[in-house]
């Protein structure tokens, strides 16, 4: 049997050029949109009583966590300089571990050192290497420079693919410990969620960009995948304890009415989702430079997907899809060559395509011109659209017709 630990070769950069293009200065608007912060307190205060108590209570707990986690590592490392986790890619269960792999001395010392990574608040960071041994002391939770930066994550997959992991490890094992390590992993998940059922980026909040109910990477996807799982009876959790199933539906439900209401409306007609959204009026806003506040051709694929997934989908989740599907009917792009792609990007109002320059944060009229002013390490055009509406949507028509009789 192949070893369950990763080995990650990496590549060794290219040295500057004698002859280096001139820097560039990023579109200083665009910055400023990776910045923006979204729970200032003129916009907490200014929500009605109600809500304003939700997020005050929600913000409240965060500082509490992260204060904790500061005083915790500083207490370990002593005052000194904490060091960085070791990095490497993200962490994602390889689709040949099954049955008799959590079983090996390999899976129980994967599931050790990533129990040691686990952050005093339940959740893990992302691009961790597991591979060189149990966290010390005194060492920061996060490969990231700096010290406070993704400790625990939703992004990449993080938290929700450890969480997964490590039940398929208790399964094998029945150890209290991993049980354990996977509930505080629940209670994050929980505890992470907003008032109005969306989850950021990162928790405990961070600010900028990170603090948005976060569709980017399918990052609440997989929270809710993780959710309905576990509430609609998946044997993998049968374990689980009462109190924490029923968190686990309520959770499901808020999120899911959070995924509902942050769907974008153009004259009256359902349209999909930004890859973020204001998490306090879930207005589409902008992450990186590259990445505006836009209708998204990739997210929004996973979203329709986890809605379709719905084995009960009531009229206001149906309505939701059959809208997303319209819009993506309606945006798609037919080469000469006959075949079909989307933008990843489009302009909220407009539907037209979107070309942010990942290097100067400017926004193009078309792909070629972006291309010719700055690097392309990104996607600038999707796919994932085509087997959603030639494939996916049939079927899931046909489903719920033979569901209504």
């Amino acid at each position: 049997m192949k070893s369950l630990l990763f080995v990650c070769i990496l590549g060794v950069g290219m040295g500057a050029s004698a002859f280096a293009a001139p820097k560039v200065v990023p579109d200083a608007a665009a910055v400023a949109a990776t910045k923006a912060e979204f729970f200032a307190p003129t916009r907490v205060e200014a929500l009605p009583a109600p809500k304003r108590a939700a997020w005050s209570a929600y913000l409240t707990h965060s500082r509490m966590l992260a204060d904790a986690e500061q005083a915790q590592l500083g207490a370990e490392s002593g005052g000194a300089r904490p060091t960085r986790a070791p990095s490497t890619k993200d962490f994602k269960i390889k689709t040949n571990w099954e049955g008799d792999c959590y079983k090996t001395p390999e899976a129980a010392q994967l599931a050790k050192v990533m129990m040691s990574f686990q952050s005093p608040t339940g959740g893990w960071s992302k691009a961790v290497d597991y591979t060189q041994g149990p966290r010390a002391k005194g060492m920061a939770w996060t490969s990231q420079s700096s010290t406070f930066h993704y400790t625990a994550t939703f992004d990449n997959r993080a938290t929700t693919e450890q969480i997964n992991f490590l039940n398929e490890f208790y399964a094998a094992t029945g150890r209290v410990d991993v049980r354990t390590s996977i509930e505080r992993g629940l209670d994050y998940v929980f505890a992470a969620q907003f008032p109005n059922g969306g989850w950021p980026q990162t928790f405990p909040v961070e600010g900028g960009y990170h603090d948005a109910i976060t569709f980017n990477d399918n990052a609440i996807t997989h929270i809710l995948d993780l959710l309905r799982a576990i509430s609609t009876g998946d044997p993998k959790w049968a374990w689980l304890d009462a109190p924490r199933k029923e968190k686990a539906g309520t959770a499901l439900t808020l999120g899911v009415q959070c995924v509902l209401d942050s769907q974008v409306v153009q004259g009256g007609h359902k349209t999909v989702w930004c890859a973020q959204h204001d998490p306090l009026d879930l207005k589409p806003v902008a992450a990186r430079i590259k990445e505006p506040a836009s209708l998204s051709g990739g997210e929004s694929v996973g979203i329709v997907r986890f809605l379709m997934g719905e084995p009960n989908p009531s009229p206001a989740i149906a309505a939701s899809i059959e809208g997303a599907l319209a819009w993506f009917e309606k945006v798609k792009i037919v080469g000469a060559d006959g075949g079909t792609k989307w933008a990843r990007f489009y302009d909220v109002e407009t539907n037209t395509p979107l070309f942010f320059g990942a290097d100067d944060g400017i926004n193009y009229p078309t792909f070629e011109a972006m291309a010719a002013k700055n690097h392309v390490g990104y996607d600038y055009f999707v796919t994932l659209p085509l087997s959603l509406v030639e494939k996916d949507a049939l079927k899931w028509r046909k489903r719920v017709e033979k569901k209504n009789g």
